[in-house]
């Protein structure tokens, strides 16, 4: 089978394409190829391919790219990142002109066991492609959906981040591209994640240079069972969130009181600096101030009534109203998870803030005058 390989390293510096022309090259590549992204700024990477005969090992491929990076680095241009590796593709695959198109996608990371990612975990989705793609940058992605929340994964940039298969619905073969997301703390998703979308970015042809198609019709994944999601599994967890403090028998803080909010961890936390948590009253924002707790599983956050509070429904606490404010809360060298989630609170109705109505302190009845 007639095959070629080639790869890209993206680099930035000396912009005049006329000097780059003549290039020296390492012996071993058969062409060098310049190529500005696509992007309209100067400053943007550009890439510099090698097209070689087929390398059949890690270790050539591996020389060659040391070899350009030398060449590279005596012109001042500095190497991002090594972006293609040993594509070897048939040339019937290789001479395909147009619109490079998605011919299927599939999550290849495990989630383990129990088919879950967590913070820190690598979730790596894999495009087939049509024909032979040249990658002219790295903004090239996939569009995932964990829970509710639109992430994007990115091309690796790596070796082994590209290759080429023989086997595929695609009787000529396929190039694949590797994308990669870095599962955060927030993310959840309990019936697993979804793959909608893919940016072309820097990416086209390899014979003519037509970019490539982002139509993903009948290639996306929904709801991949084996790829759940708890990114803050193993975090320090909120279970509880009340307000502690006794608004009085009419239910009602004036200025100069003391609300007390209280939030509950799944574990023993400490505390550094002042962490803040958020009471809404009214439709202001009102920062309640870490004030006891650190070794305990439940922290005490303080705040006084101004004269402009003013709550007649009852106070409210956002999912996301428990923040940091430059300290830390931690379980040994673990960081807590401060959503509230679930343990929001809103309106509360014996939580309310203002002035108090006035009232009737006493009744007096005075005899007429009666003049003479």
């Amino acid at each position: 089978m007639d095959a070629q390989s080639h790869y890209s390293l993206i680099a930035t510096g000396q912009d005049d394409l006329s000097l780059l022309g003549g290039w020296p090259k390492p012996a071993s590549a058969r062409t060098s190829v310049w190529k500005r992204s696509r992007c309209a700024s100067h400053a943007c990477p550009r890439s510099y391919r090698q097209e070689t005969s087929a390398m059949s090992s890690a270790a050539s491929r591996t020389s060659l790219m040391s070899a350009t990076r030398t060449v590279l680095a005596a012109l001042g241009l500095a190497v991002l990142a090594a972006v293609a590796f040993g594509v070897a593709a048939p040339a019937s695959l290789s001479a395909q002109s147009g619109a490079p198109r998605v011919d299927s996608m599939e999550i290849r990371s495990s989630a383990g066991n129990d088919s879950t990612y967590i913070q820190g975990d690598t979730i790596k989705v894999r495009v087939y492609w049509d024909r032979q793609i040249d990658v002219a940058g790295t903004y090239v992605t996939v569009g995932l959906v964990i829970g509710s929340t639109n992430r994007t994964a990115y091309f690796g940039g790596d070796p082994g981040e590209i290759g080429y298969s023989a086997t595929s619905s695609n009787t000529a073969g396929n190039v694949w591209l590797d994308h990669n997301y870095l599962v955060l703390a927030a993310d959840v998703d309990t019936d697993g994640i979804s793959v909608v979308s893919v940016g072309s970015g820097e990416l086209e042809n390899f014979s003519d240079g037509t970019a490539a198609s982002t139509d993903v019709t009948g290639k996306t994944i929904t709801n991949a069972a084996a790829h759940k999601v708890d990114g803050a599994q193993g975090l320090p967890r909120v279970t509880g969130v009340s307000i502690s403090s006794d608004a009085g028998n009419d239910s009602l803080y004036v200025t100069g009181d003391t609300i007390l909010a209280s939030v509950v961890f799944d574990s023993t936390v400490t505390v550094t600096g002042t962490p803040q948590l958020a009471l809404t009253i009214g439709s202001t924002a009102r920062g309640a101030v870490y004030a006891s707790g650190t070794g305990s599983d439940t922290l005490v956050f303080r705040y006084v009534v101004v004269d402009a509070d003013v709550d007649t429904d009852g106070i409210s606490i956002a999912a996301n109203a428990l923040t940091l404010n430059g300290g830390t809360i931690r379980d040994g060298t673990v960081n807590a998870y401060l959503e509230l989630g679930s343990h929001a609170i809103s309106n509360a109705p014996a939580h309310k803030v203002g002035t108090p109505p006035a009232t009737v302190t006493g009744v007096s009845i005075g005899s007429p005058t009666v003049g003479d």
